[in-house]
Parts: C-alpha cells; structure tokens; sequence
C-alpha cells in the first residue's frame, strides 16, 4: 500500500536545515490502513485523524495526516523528544483501532 523511503546522510547534509528536521531531532509514521474502502471514507477519516494532530501539535511536536492514494492513511510526526511522538502515536493508534475495528487498542505491557 505504501513504500517508505529516507535518505538521512548528515555528514553532507545538515540535520537542521528547515528543509529537512529543523530544531526537531525524532520523527515518526503511522499507517492506518484497510483495503476496500472509499476515496471519500479515507478523506473524512483524514479530516478526524487532523483534529487530533491539531490539539497534539505543540512548539515540540508537529504532526501531520494525509490519504494514500488508495486503502489508507499515514499520520507523521516530527519532535523534539522521543517521548512526544510515542504518547501521540498511542492516540492515533487507539482511535484508529475503534474507528477501523469497532473496539478499544490493548496497549502491550511495555510501550518503548
């Protein structure tokens, strides 16, 4: 559904160059996907999936959604520390759950 590809190479390129991290040193990607959904479902569930992105976006953390071109959504996360992106993903990841699943996210023991 999707292919994920980055190029990091520091010692030619800065880090923190607006173009690329800028003040932010971790990042973080999230798919939500199901096959056989509609074009519109995707768009209407990105609009959702936005409004907790919205309230989660801090000077620390900046999160962002968009479709796939087809079968999903990806949510994007970029901070300044670690533990940022993990508690939005453990959002993301919850609402995703109940909204594709029709149930609440059991969390593991342990959430590095």
């Amino acid at each position: 559904m999707a292919t994920e590809r980055w190029n990091i190479a520091p010692r030619t390129q800065r880090l923190d160059s607006i173009a690329r991290l800028g003040p932010f040193r971790y990042f973080a990607s999230c798919y939500v996907c199901r096959a056989g959904e509609s074009a519109n479902y995707w768009r209407a569930l990105e609009n959702d999936f936005q409004v907790i992105a919205d309230r989660r976006t801090t000077a620390d953390v900046s999160w962002g959604v968009t479709s796939l071109r087809k079968h999903g959504l990806v949510v994007r996360g970029v901070a300044m520390s670690g533990r940022s992106l993990s508690d939005g993903l453990v959002e993301f990841w919850r609402a995703a759950k109940w909204i594709l699943c029709g149930r609440a996210a059991a969390l593991p023991r342990k959430v590095h």
